[in-house]
């Protein structure tokens, strides 16, 4: 089984929502606008295509896309 030793949940525009980390010691922020300003320069220009995976050193970022979530039915 394959561990992870991160997990974040990242908005459209970069705004960390949620990490769980056992040792980073990466501002959230910073971060998360660095993601984001990636995926912004792959999805102009590559043509609206988005990115699956990111490969740094022995990292590997895998990117997951959800659809945006009303709750105004609560």
């Amino acid at each position: 089984m394959k561990e992870f030793s991160e997990i974040w949940i990242i908005n459209e525009d970069g705004k960390p929502l949620f990490n769980k980390s056992i040792d980073s010691k990466v501002d959230p922020a910073l971060f998360g606008g660095f993601l984001s300003a990636i995926q912004k320069f792959v999805q102009t220009s590559f043509h609206g295509s988005k990115i699956e995976k990111l490969l740094l050193g022995e990292s590997k970022i895998c990117f997951l896309y959800a659809e945006t979530v009303s709750y105004t039915h609560l």
